[in-house]
């Protein structure tokens, strides 16, 4: 019978985690904007791409494991330097999975200088059940800054038997001075989960967000119109500071199949 030793029992016994950080910086210099970046742990971008001409630089995040599990600690910094214009992205869902007690923690900040502008599009979080997460995106704008991104939380995988029965997330969202939001849920919190005023049963919320982007706001206009059109999503379109921050809220079932127009 293979004898495990007492040094590969402890290795058993203690959960490995990962640490990782990736810092961004992006410079306008002679009509391009140059990026910069660097990673510490498996937190990393692929190479810039110019997908619209040298005045903007777009960027996707991976994080090569695969999601966070408990312990795990990430940490994003990005500055968009003045004048300059950054996209960024991820090829896939942020998944928070099960953990056996500690949290695991992503933390989020973005720094837009004077005149620049930053398009933050990740895709969606996803909240394994049993799962610990914690989640906080903060970010400093200079005066004329554009801001536009967005934020959308899945609770669990109701289609695979997943129903978020047991876990918890809390999540902070800021722009400096101009709106802080922040969640605190546990998943036997029905009130919260079921409440008209809360979630209304259902399992994902979407959040977006445009700062001094008019145009942004134009481009997905037919987008809150197909949102409309649909009796399982339920939409906000909140105004914060006439003229310069707005804010929608979506809540979804999970029976939405039809794809969002492109």
């Amino acid at each position: 019978m293979f004898n495990i030793g007492p040094v590969s029992a402890l290795c058993l016994e203690i959960p490995m985690a990962w640490v990782g950080s990736l810092e961004l910086l992006y410079r306008l210099e002679d009509g391009r904007v140059r990026a910069i970046d660097r990673h510490h742990g498996p937190l990393r971008v692929l190479k810039a791409h110019h997908p619209e001409g040298p005045g903007l630089a777009e960027h996707v995040l991976v994080h090569p494991p695969g999601g966070l599990a408990g312990g795990d600690d990430l940490s994003v910094r990005v500055e968009v330097g003045a004048g300059a214009h950054a996209r960024l992205s991820t090829p896939s869902a942020t998944r928070f999975y099960r953990s056996l007690g500690e949290v695991a923690r992503q933390d989020i900040e973005l720094t837009i200088g004077a005149g620049a502008a930053l398009e933050w599009l990740p895709l969606e979080t996803l909240l394994h059940g049993q799962c610990r997460a914690r989640s906080r995106l903060r970010a400093r704008l200079a005066p004329g800054a554009l801001f536009m991104g967005w934020d959308m939380v899945c609770l669990g995988l109701p289609a695979s038997g997943d129903d978020f029965r047991s876990g918890s997330f809390e999540q902070d969202l800021e722009i400096e001075g101009m709106w802080v939001e922040a969640i605190r849920l546990e998943a036997q919190d029905q009130t919260l989960r079921r409440s008209p005023v809360g979630l209304n049963g259902r399992p994902v919320w979407g959040t977006l967000w445009s700062q001094n982007s008019s145009k942004q706001v134009r481009a997905v206009l037919p987008l809150f119109a197909f949102i409309r059109g649909r009796a399982s999503l339920r939409l906000w379109l909140i105004h914060l500071r006439e003229s310069t921050l707005r804010k929608a809220r979506c809540l979804s079932c999970p029976e939405v199949t039809a794809p969002f127009p492109r």
